[in-house]
């Protein structure tokens, strides 16, 4: 019993993160440019709305589309998008077969909580989506490996 169930080692990965700063844009080319990266105008006021049962992050209502030969006023990477915490953990060990033939054993564990991270929400003003959040950084994910060393 002894043997198979000491020497485990445990290897944990913990990440927590601020949420990522991105720019919102119009998606029009009302600065005349044909570079396309105009930034909407930001009217004043809480941009944000962050209501996680819609996934409606940004305020549609605090951005219009900048004026005909402007850029916009709202600043780069101006807002900031949701937060992240993750917990990932490997648990593996070496059985020992011969001097020279052993066994590894490992089990790796990724999003271990199953734990929500969304990604940054729509950032182009002229999309119907704009400012919901439509993608996240994936489940909780298990996978186990056998490695034999000879």
């Amino acid at each position: 019993m002894n043997r198979l169930l000491s020497n485990w080692q445990l290897s944990p990965i913990i990440s927590r993160r601020s949420g990522t700063w991105f720019s919102v844009f119009t998606g029009l080319d009302n600065s005349l440019s044909e570079v396309g990266w105009d930034r909407a105008d930001a009217l004043g006021g809480n941009p944000y709305i962050r209501n996680m049962n819609t996934l409606q992050w940004l305020n549609p209502s605090a951005f219009r589309p900048n004026a005909v030969g402007a850029y916009g006023n709202s600043g780069s990477d101006s807002v900031k998008g949701p937060g992240f915490f993750n917990i990932d953990a490997g648990v593996s060990r070496y059985f020992k077969i011969t001097e020279r033939h052993r066994v590894e054993l490992r089990f790796e564990f990724f999003n271990i909580l199953n734990h929500a991270n969304f990604q940054s929400p729509d950032n182009y003003e002229a999309d119907p989506t704009f400012g919901v959040i439509q993608s996240d950084f994936g489940p909780r994910i298990l996978q186990f490996a056998m490695k034999y060393k000879f």
